[in-house]
C-alpha cells in the first residue's frame, strides 16, 4: 500500500482519514485566495462548524477537489 498511514485506519478496511481530506481542501482554498489577490491576501480557518463525509475513500481511488471564488456583496465575505 503506497499510503502508509491507511495501514492504521482502520487495519483490514483502509479508508482515507476525514481530516486529511478537509485539510486538502482547505489548502487548496488558501492557495486560490492567494493567487486570486497575487499572493497580498492569505487566510487561516480557526473553526470548521460542520462537515459531513457521504462515502469512503479507498486505496487506489482518485479525488478531485474544486473550488471557486464566490463573492458575498452583501457581507464582504468571499
Amino acid at each position: 500500500m503506497s499510503e502508509d498511514f491507511l495501514e492504521f485506519h482502520f487495519p483490514g478496511n483502509p479508508v482515507m482519514p476525514g481530516a486529511l481530506l478537509l485539510e486538502a481542501l482547505v489548502q487548496l482554498t488558501g492557495w486560490l485566495e492567494a493567487a486570486s489577490s497575487d499572493f497580498a491576501a492569505w487566510f487561516m480557518v480557526g473553526r470548521v462548524r460542520k462537515c459531513n463525509f457521504y462515502g469512503f475513500i479507498l486505496p487506489g481511488d482518485q479525488v478531485m477537489i474544486e473550488v471557486r471564488r464566490r463573492e458575498d456583496p452583501s457581507s464582504g465575505q468571499r
